[in-house]
């Protein structure tokens, strides 16, 4: 029978064992380390798709010789209705389509389906991500600093997960007198250590609650107050940014496939330097300040990269679903087909 061991630890740990000071090197700092993830999540993901795909060198030169006559059928359609002197305007169009449409997506009146959503999404994430940062015994996986023990079964379990292997040799090891009691004497252990991590998690689970609260509080603030005024200059940041008004066969009322990778990481940059500025400094203040005491794990936790990469994921990539959808942007085929494959977040 195989019995799995303890949980891996995180491919990213936290660089943060206490909570930082929050000043603007720390918030740059933080925000391009979300960013780095986000890339790196990116990446993974798109080859991971391209891993499953079965390809056709046949299909694949028929549809690159497709592809091809329609790129050439759009620039010989460009050159014929937009000379350069209209570059311009076409960029100006870009930006006014973009911050509409935005606008739409980020209110100050109410909260959109779209963020309301997202942010339901964010919750369970965060929570995931709690848990798994709360399983690991050290701080980082660089360092040799231990957790603060807070409860019981959190000092048992870290025992436990830390000698799984030696004590499942151990049992292995004994002369059974059937092998069912074998079997049933590493489940036992498998059951012991369980327990005591589900015991020790719902323990957390009080401060993780309180915590969301908040945070969802501090987002809602973030899209419906803070976002909105600053949508017309994100707009005008990513469009001359990702050059989308500058390829060959630019349109003023879309941006085109070819622009799209440029585009992303011009508005996840441009994205995640105001949530990360916003969010963490809030976060972090709130929760000195709550009346509920908060660990400094806990404040840590809002201090971590990837609270931002996984909160950026979520709503960009509902962003850009939305502007897909009112044909503002082409997003390329096999990230639409990697998308439909990705499991929904419940």
């Amino acid at each position: 029978m195989n019995h799995p061991g303890p949980p891996p630890p995180p491919k990213h740990p936290s660089p943060f064992t206490t909570p930082r000071p929050v000043d603007e090197e720390n918030i740059n700092e933080l925000a391009e380390l979300a960013m780095v993830l986000r890339e790196e999540q990116i990446q993974a993901r798109i080859v991971h798709y391209k891993a499953e795909m079965e390809t056709s060198p046949e299909l694949d030169a028929i549809t690159a010789q497709v592809v091809e006559q329609l790129k050439a059928l759009q620039r010989e359609l460009a050159m014929q209705q937009k000379p350069a002197e209209n570059r311009g305007n076409i960029e100006q169009e870009q930006i006014q389509t973009l911050t509409r449409l935005l606008g739409r997506i980020f209110r100050p009146d109410t909260v959109s389906v779209l963020v309301e959503q997202r942010l339901k999404n964010v919750a369970k994430k965060m929570t995931k991500l709690f848990f798994e940062s709360e399983l690991h015994e050290q701080t980082t996986a660089n360092q040799a600093k231990l957790r603060t023990i807070y409860h019981a079964e959190q000092a048992l379990f870290y025992v436990l997960q830390r000698y799984n292997h030696r004590l499942r040799a151990e049992l292995e090891a004994f002369e059974y007198a059937d092998p069912e009691i074998k079997e049933l004497t590493i489940d036992l252990l498998d059951k012991t250590q369980n327990d005591f991590r589900v015991s020790f998690l719902s323990r957390r689970s009080p401060e993780l609650k309180r915590m969301l609260a908040i945070l969802n509080e501090v987002l809602l603030n973030f899209f419906r107050k803070e976002l909105p005024p600053h949508l017309p200059r994100l707009a005008e940041e990513v469009i001359q940014e990702s050059r989308s008004a500058r390829v060959e066969t630019a349109m003023g009322y879309k941006v085109l496939h070819e622009s799209f990778d440029a585009f992303r990481q011009a508005f996840e940059r441009r994205f995640l330097s105001r949530l990360v500025s916003h969010v963490q400094h809030t976060m972090v203040k709130q929760l000195q300040q709550s009346e509920d005491s908060f660990r400094d794990e806990t404040i840590a936790f809002v201090q971590m990269p990837q609270v931002y990469s996984e909160i950026c994921a979520l709503i960009c990539d509902g962003v850009y679903d939305f502007l897909c959808n009112e044909g503002f942007l082409d997003l390329p085929i096999d990230w639409r087909a990697e998308i439909q494959t990705q499991p929904d977040i419940r």
